[in-house]
């Protein structure tokens, strides 16, 4: 299940990773469990008389049919519309808020396990929590980012890629040193604070490039001046496979040697992220202690913890340059 986070209305809800979340109207956030089907939320606000009003006669409605109460929503009959497809919702009041969610389909049926689910792990995000929920919300994110581009990389190396494999090397490269610079400041303040700028690029925010981050992983001891030195060259070699491999004199063959450098860097890059790792274990703080959460049963120290021990699996990727 994908953790989905709304800055506007204050809730979380988890959903299923393949309904894909679809822009809407305000106070509204709508998913496509599958083409011409939708699961939507719609948040308004009790202040407003008129939506009090029909929150109130929703719920009554649902009572006096008899229709059953699902993770203290109350469900709603059933509407069919001309071309056959079957709409039911549930709605619920709290924290001022009147909460509407619905699932729009040919068969509902195959999709209510999942809704259930979804309804179980609704939240109202106390203000008090939105800052705490926003940035680990938008770790997840840059974690799932960086399981993404390693299903890319291995998936490049099987079909020997290399162009492919080495803008992915470079992509997990500056985000594992950008996870080192998270952890050895927690580290270094004994806490579990997230610096945002490493994780998360707005569109108006001051973008913090590769070269900035090798810069700060070399001054804050995370790499020696020999990895620094091999992160500089392997940038301009990057470029060169990018930018001049039509005007340069690069061949198809340079550029799997590039991706065989950048394997070999990409391993002592992780290893330092995994000592890190260790160190705060031993020392019990940072972000691997118990993150506090709203959404029950999910556990934010469990998701990283597996999402980085997950990426190993790139280590067996060098059996790919047994040859070098």
């Amino acid at each position: 299940m994908r953790h989905f986070f709304s800055e506007e209305d204050l809730f979380q809800i988890l959903t299923p990773y393949d309904w894909l979340h679809r822009p809407d109207k305000e106070c509204t956030y709508s998913f496509s469990p599958k083409p011409g089907e939708g699961f939507q939320i719609s948040i308004n606000y009790l202040r407003e008389h008129k939506y009090k009003d029909r929150a109130n006669k929703l719920i009554e409605t649902s009572k006096n049919n008899g229709l059953p109460k699902i993770h203290n929503f109350y469900q709603l009959d059933d509407f069919v519309s001309k071309n056959g497809l079957i709409c039911r919702m549930w709605v619920k009041k709290q924290a001022s808020k009147f909460i509407k969610v619905s699932i729009t389909a040919m068969n509902i049926d195959e999709h209510l396990e999942q809704v259930n689910k979804c309804l179980e792990s609704f939240r109202i995000v106390k203000p008090n929590k939105v800052d705490h929920v926003k940035r680990w919300y938008k770790f997840g994110k840059f974690l799932e980012g960086m399981a993404a581009m390693m299903a890319v990389l291995n998936k490049s190396l099987e079909n020997k890629c290399y162009i492919e494999s080495v803008c992915a090397y470079t992509n997990l490269i500056d985000a594992y040193l950008r996870c080192a610079l998270i952890l050895k400041n927690q580290i270094k303040n004994r806490n579990k604070d997230l610096d945002i700028r490493w994780i998360y690029q707005g569109i108006d925010d001051k973008p913090i490039s590769e070269k900035m981050t090798y810069k700060e992983a070399f001054e804050e001891g995370i790499i020696n001046e020999k990895q620094k030195t091999t992160l500089d060259t392997l940038y301009n070699e990057r470029n060169r496979v990018i930018h001049r491999f039509i005007i340069s004199e690069i061949s198809y063959f340079d550029i799997e040697d590039i991706s065989c450098q950048h394997n070999k860097l990409f391993e002592e890059i992780w290893q330092i992220v995994k000592d890190l790792e260790d160190e705060q274990i031993a020392l019990n703080v940072g972000m691997t202690k118990q993150v506090e959460t709203d959404i029950k049963d999910f556990d934010y120290q469990m998701f990283i913890k597996e999402k980085l021990e997950s990426f190993t699996l790139l280590k067996h990727s060098s059996s790919n340059y047994s040859k070098k």
